[in-house]
């Protein structure tokens, strides 16, 4: 079964001149991976014996880490950049987990853009790569979580959508909360708080096709890894430029072919690691042993 990573992000805005994926999060044992190591190891765990990385800024380092070769197509429109580049990884030390996954029989594939394609038109650019399979699994490449992807994956098939992704309380809101009483008095603001933190969110039924009916808050926040069937090579908007969860999202919601999940629990967590604070909050929180402490934390 395959996967597709998007892989490409420069972590210049945090003041690290590295991939964003390849920043490192230390565990409870103080051994450190990068983000996207703890990604793919999540992927093997649910079956990915094949990974798809859609490259772009400062791909050679997460090439090398992984031990992915250069397509063929992309050596023969760049044949001296890929030489030098080869010259300079017979230099370095050998990747120790290139050679985890090489063990454990883990295959992975270069799908690189040379412009900014954005998150459809990553998907798009690796058609050849994934088009033969009836389903994969795909993961934005600043995301950590332990949601359930084999559950996910039973669900996906049952109910025959060509996207189902999971959901979880959680959503934070990005500005401070004015607060007033029943009878009107100012209560103070609150600081960037979770949604169900200051409002009573209702559970609604929903009904998940050969899967069963569930009560749900009525507002959730999207967790970004998906289950994606062959369908997905239909949807007119899965093209360079677009957004996947914006047009792609769109044309699949219009089609009734999009399904979410509800998925909760006391060690649930989903880490965007998106800027300093946060990758500096999810490091902290890994090597304390307890990533799902997240929410408690400002």
């Amino acid at each position: 079964m395959k996967g597709l990573l998007l892989a490409s992000g420069n972590a210049q805005r945090m003041g690290i001149d590295k991939n964003k994926g390849m920043i490192p999060i230390g565990d409870e044992h103080g051994v450190e991976r990068p983000v996207f190591e703890w990604i793919v190891d999540r992927m093997v765990d649910v079956g990915i014996d094949e990974v798809v990385l859609a490259l772009g800024v400062k791909k050679e380092e997460v090439m090398h880490h992984f031990g992915v070769p250069f397509p063929d197509d992309y050596k023969a429109s760049h044949e001296e950049q890929c030489r030098k580049t080869e010259e300079e990884w017979r230099s370095l030390p050998p990747s120790a987990a290139a050679e985890k996954y090489r063990r454990l029989g883990v295959k992975f594939q270069a799908s690189i853009s040379d412009t900014l394609p954005n998150t459809a038109g990553e998907m798009a650019n690796a058609r050849r790569y994934l088009e033969k399979e009836d389903n994969f699994l795909f993961q934005y490449g600043d995301t950590m979580t332990n949601v359930d992807l084999k559950k996910l994956y039973a669900i996906h098939k049952a109910c025959g959508a060509v996207e189902t992704f999971p959901c979880m309380k959680g959503m934070k809101i990005e500005a401070g909360v004015v607060r007033f009483s029943d009878n009107g008095n100012y209560q103070g603001t609150e600081e960037k708080p979770f949604m169900e933190d200051i409002l009573d969110i209702p559970r609604v039924k929903v009904h998940v096709k050969n899967v069963g009916d569930f009560m749900w808050p009525k507002a959730m926040t999207n967790i970004p890894v998906y289950w994606i069937g062959k369908g997905i090579w239909d949807c007119q908007a899965l093209a360079i430029g677009n957004d996947f969860n914006v047009e792609v999202k769109e044309e699949l919601e219009g089609k009734n072919a999009v399904q979410p999940f509800y998925f909760e629990g006391p060690q649930l967590y989903h880490h965007d690691i998106g800027d300093l604070k946060k990758y500096k909050t999810s490091d902290a929180l890994h090597r304390k042993g307890t990533p799902w402490e997240i929410p408690k934390l400002p």
